[in-house]
């Protein structure tokens, strides 16, 4: 062995830093035990033992211990080589007296060093690089965290409203959140922070990827870094330079400190997980590249997700990898549900096709004892193929991003360029599938809801690419001007555009997705993939809140806080939201209904259903007989005009009665609301959506129900009927 090694990173460059290496090997003790599926180190009272797996070309490995003072080599140990029953390599060990918090790396063949692809804990930089050579594997002990009995909270399918974040974007601005806490778990756990996620109303937090990821060779060069994080360079730790703390290991603890946090306040944790490929150059590569990866006959990569290091979950060996990290998530971190990025490239048979049903990956996912009971979404499409899976997750009982719905929510509001009224109605029930739609307008990539009705185009430049990567398939509306301009009635134009989008993927059946930051109104300056932007285009801008002189972050803030609320108390989930009566209704309530401007039931065919117009939709509350009901009857319009419409209460026995008109995207939310008798009527603006509650219904309300109009009382001072613009007033239709 020479005296001098380099180190290879998980981008394949050699490290300026020089380890000696030990002029004597040391062989490890017998692993003690019996070995399990698990690799990477398993933490005993005196010491550790290692497990790793790899093919028949790792002819040794060794196992390199560091120094805690100043990181050199204090040891290397020679794992003894026992082969399993699938003719596999299994190099495993006992080293003494190892312990939380010490520091190692792998030595390949007696040559180069790499970081264990299944260490349950990576060190933190003390640069701020993202370079993996700046990183070393340690030891972490999972027993010694306090979880005080927290559980996971239970939020009813019904009532989850998900909210897709990343640790720094929402905390590197927060003007609560101390400094030194900014950027990292803690300062997502802070309580400012759930404060903002409490009053925003929303149940669920999906976090971008936290798994430790690294940055690739090219975006360093540009000095730009992997800032979203979809480029995993290990699958069962926590990212390091989230952490506050600079120790090895702090970074488990803080992470499991935040999920407990979150899990105090009732918010449920989504983590994105990137299982379908790795970072370049991945570890895994040099321990067994044809048992983790897909490759063709030449053995080079077969790529289904544009990045590259395809994980091949047709063999043993990548499904064992992916169950054994989901399993150590759900089980050590208590994580809550788990969003597949590029699910369908993890469904993919020994021969690259899809394979959803039957597939033995998502099969094990579902029987596991620990993952049966986890939501488990997936985003159904990766790059290769046509038509993508879309819709077929269901049939194994997972949810799916709907990318469908997001397209056709643009084009009716954004884009108006299919604005008839059966469009609008398919977003709102969309179809036998809905309940395991994620509905969502926009996501980490894309436009933000600002940008989208700011920009026609992208303005990518900063990512030095030329303008070249990020969709061309925006569906936006700069309102005839791009970018940001003080002209008042393009501002209100595309104010009025935002909310209607918002508001559409609240009131539809299914569960909705809310991107950080819309609820203030943030813009990406028409960025689209600011995936290598770790500045204020990703960081959420929180002072405009309270200081933009426009006041359209606030009102923002005020109208999806209230449409959440408005969503809580409805029914517009569950057995009774089907169109026609309502089973046990003795007088033949309506579950759901399409109304016209005049008050009138309209069936789906109707010929007003191929143009633009009003439709409504009214969603009982589901009173029966026996069981009052909770929920509150609602109606939600829809303008999709360009002309204002009179819109006339329901005139039917079932959905008659008195209304407070909650919502209204064309008004201020704090002079929004109006009181309407049965024979009343309202003006609706044109490309304009509203929300009315019932007030009265044919059965009596439960006596401890409390209108929902007087629970919003608290939120927003609203105005008296006497106080709002004449032209809003109601006017008599008798």
């Amino acid at each position: 062995m020479s005296t001098v090694e380099h180190t290879y990173g998980i981008d394949g460059s050699a490290s300026a830093r020089s380890w000696e290496a030990q002029d004597k090997l040391i062989y490890a003790d017998k692993y003690i035990g019996e070995p399990t599926n698990n690799q990477g180190a398993e933490l005993l009272e005196n010491g550790c033992n290692f497990r790793i797996k790899t093919d028949e070309s790792v002819r040794t490995l060794d196992l390199v211990t560091f120094n805690k003072h100043d990181q050199s080599i204090d040891a290397e140990w020679r794992l003894t080589n026992m082969p399993d029953e699938q003719t596999k390599n299994a190099h495993s060990g006992f080293i003494p007296k190892l312990q939380a918090g010490d520091t190692y790396a792998l030595r390949v063949n007696q040559n180069e060093l790499i970081l264990d692809p299944f260490a349950r804990a990576i060190t933190k930089t003390q640069d701020g690089s993202l370079s993996p050579i700046e990183y070393l594997s340690a030891i972490a002990d999972h027993q010694k965290f306090d979880w005080e009995s927290v559980e996971r909270p239970m939020i009813s399918p019904e009532q989850r409203v998900i909210y897709e974040a990343h640790i720094k974007s929402s905390t590197m601005r927060h003007p609560d959140i101390p400094e030194d806490l900014r950027g990292t778990y803690l300062g997502f756990c802070h309580e400012a922070h759930i404060d903002h996620l409490k009053k925003l109303g929303v149940t669920t937090v999906e976090i971008q990827p936290v798994q430790q990821f690294y940055t690739n060779q090219w975006l360093l060069d540009k000095d730009m870094g992997n800032y979203w994080g979809y480029g995993t360079g290990n699958f069962f730790a926590p990212h390091a330079d989230y952490a506050y703390g600079d120790n090895p290991g702090d970074s488990v603890n803080e992470f499991k400190t935040m999920i407990k946090r979150l899990h105090q306040a009732g918010i449920e944790v989504i983590m994105d997980v990137v299982y379908n490929h790795t970072g370049e150059d991945n570890p895994l590569q040099r321990l067994d590249k044809s048992g983790y990866y897909r490759l063709d006959d030449d053995g080079n990569y077969i790529d289904y997700t544009g990045c590259g290091n395809t994980i091949d979950t047709s063999r043993p060996e990548g499904r064992e990898l992916i169950l054994s990290s989901l399993r150590l998530w759900a089980d050590e971190m208590q994580i809550d549900s788990f969003r597949f990025d590029l699910a369908p490239a993890l469904a993919r048979n020994s021969v690259g096709w899809w394979q959803i049903k039957d597939h033995p990956l998502l099969e094990a996912i579902n029987q596991d004892s620990l993952l049966k009971d986890r939501l488990m979404i997936a985003e159904p499409w990766d790059i290769y193929g046509y038509p993508q899976p879309e819709g077929q997750f269901k049939d194994i009982g997972w949810r799916e991003w709907n990318g469908r719905f997001r397209d056709l929510a643009r084009d009716v509001w954004s884009t108006r360029q299919r604005r008839n009224l059966g469009h609008a109605a398919n977003l709102l029930v969309d179809s036998p599938w809905a309940e395991k739609s994620i509905n969502f307008i926009t996501a980490h990539d894309g436009f933000t809801l600002r940008d989208l009705t700011t920009y026609n185009s992208k303005h990518n430049l900063p990512n030095g690419e030329n303008n070249q990567d990020g969709t061309n398939d925006n569906r936006s509306n700069n309102h005839g001007h791009e970018g940001e301009t003080d002209n008042p009635t393009i501002r209100k134009r595309r104010l009025q555009t935002a909310k209607n989008l918002a508001l559409k993927a609240l009131m539809a059946q299914g569960t909705p997705m809310i991107l950080a930051g819309d609820e203030v109104y943030h813009t990406k300056s028409g960025n689209n993939n600011t995936y290598n932007q770790d500045n204020d285009l990703s960081y959420i801008q929180w002072e405009r809140l309270a200081n933009d002189p426009t006041k359209e972050p606030a009102e923002m803030f005020e109208f999806i806080s209230r449409a959440i609320r408005v969503r809580a108390s409805s029914n517009l989930t569950g057995p009774e939201r089907t169109l026609g009566p309502i089973a046990q209704s003795p007088i033949g309530e309506i579950g759901l209904q399409w109304l016209n401007a005049d008050g009138k039931e309209i069936q789906t065919g109707d010929p007003s259903w191929d143009q633009p117009g009003v439709l409504g939709m009214y969603a009982s509350s589901g009173h029966t007989s026996e069981k009052p009901s909770e929920k509150r009857s609602l109606i939600y319009y829809a303008n999709t005009s360009d002309t204002d419409a009179q819109i006339k209460l329901p005139q039917f026995d079932g959905a008659r009665g008195h209304y407070a008109l909650l919502l209204n995207t064309a008004i201020n939310v704090e002079t929004a609301e109006i009181r309407l008798n049965p024979n009343d009527s309202f003006v609706l603006a044109a490309n304009a959506s509203a929300v009315l509650e019932r007030l009265s219904a044919p059965l009596p309300l439960n006596g401890t129900d409390t209108p929902l109009h007087q629970e919003l009382s608290s939120i927003v001072d609203l105005r008296k009927v006497a106080n709002i613009d004449p032209a809003l007033t109601p006017q008599s239709v008798a």
